[in-house]
């Protein structure tokens, strides 16, 4: 199984770019922390953000997926969050320590357009609700990704693409407990500690 983590896909403003070049690269699978399970922040950093985001997940394998048939590879999708070290070390691997891949419960798709509308909203242990991400503002949509990662290796059955990084307030600390709803419903629990 992969974990991919897209960057730099996420266009809060709405307007059009012709940028659509993708900052991937592969997670460390240690990473991914399943709804429900607790989430130890590292003190090599003084500050942690946390960032939203859309997980595909791959139902069958595929290289060289046209656009036309890229529905065909997505089964599921989840909400998910990124864990980014502010203050810490300068270093790629910082995407990759344990924890900082969260993702919820997967949800069967049935309808790809559900891939381009989906929200994810966000309550905090302080009262903050708010809604973060949205389908919508992904500069490279799901369909696109899928069509374009597998030209440049297969994808399997199993594997979890994060679309995106997009930019949040989010700022987990020991003690901080959230909950994320795909769609309308809960979806992912995370404890900090």
């Amino acid at each position: 199984m992969k974990l991919i983590g897209i960057k730099d896909n996420y266009c809060l403003t709405g307007a059009a770019t012709n940028d659509s070049r993708l900052n991937a690269s592969i997670i460390a699978d240690s990473a991914l922390t399943r709804s429900g399970k607790p989430v130890f922040l590292p003190d090599f950093a003084s500050q942690w953000t946390l960032h939203p985001t859309l997980v595909l997940r791959v139902g069958r394998l595929g290289k060289h997926i046209a656009h036309r048939f890229a529905h065909r590879y997505i089964d599921a999708i989840a909400a998910g969050f990124t864990l980014q070290a502010i203050g810490g070390p300068e270093c790629e691997l910082i995407g990759s320590i344990d924890g900082a891949a969260m993702v919820g419960d997967f949800i069967s798709v049935t309808d790809p357009e559900v891939l381009c509308t989906s929200t994810i909203s966000v309550t905090d242990n302080h009262g903050l609700c708010y809604t973060p991400f949205t389908a919508a503002a992904l500069i490279v949509k799901p369909l696109e990704l899928v069509s374009t990662l597998s030209n440049l290796f297969t994808l399997k059955m199993g594997d979890l693409i994060f679309c995106s990084q997009a930019p949040s307030q989010l700022a987990p600390h020991i003690g901080y407990n959230i909950s994320a709803s795909l769609n309308g419903i809960e979806n992912l629990k995370i404890r900090f500690r």
